[in-house]
């Protein structure tokens, strides 16, 4: 019997724009600090999210997005990885298939197009679901170890929709 693990999949909250500064570099509007706020409420609701760790980007708005999700998840650990920053579908699914099994619930908090990419390619069925900022995919993974993640090998159960 194959164990259920679920991989959730949330887009950094609403940046400023790059006008003065390089695109790593932008930082949360005072909205997507609220749209992390607001996503942090939600999770904690029953039906919500309970990772086992976090992988995030190095970029500035994906790290204030784990900063404010950080005192909901207590205890849970963190790691940030450069290579997931503006990453493509083939290099998440290489993390992904990388985890520890340890883990059964994994949290990535990135960049389009990947995560949308990778939401669809993992998903039973091939769909187009746009992620808008601070948006949170729940893919239930049916695989009995992480490095055994291929296309179709999951099922969206839920997104969390950001405030627009």
């Amino acid at each position: 019997m194959e164990q259920r693990r679920y991989l959730y999949l949330m887009r950094h909250g609403d940046a400023e724009c790059k006008a003065r500064m390089t695109d790593f570099q932008r930082a949360l509007t005072s909205f997507g600090k609220r749209q992390v706020k607001m996503q942090a409420e939600e999770f904690k609701n029953p039906e919500g999210i309970r990772p086992d760790c976090v992988f995030c980007s190095t970029a500035k708005r994906t790290r204030e997005t784990a900063e404010g999700l950080k005192e909901l998840f207590k205890g849970v650990p963190f790691f940030y990885r450069e290579t997931l920053y503006l990453a493509p579908t083939h290099r998440l699914i290489d993390l992904v298939r990388e985890m520890d099994d340890l883990f059964e619930r994994i949290l990535i908090i990135g960049h389009n197009p990947g995560l949308e990419q990778l939401a669809s390619l993992l998903n039973e069925e091939p769909v187009c679901i746009p992620l808008r900022t601070a948006d949170c995919i729940v893919l239930r993974m049916n695989v009995k170890t992480w490095a055994d993640v291929a296309a179709g090998a999951g099922k969206i159960e839920k997104i969390f929709l950001s405030a627009i």
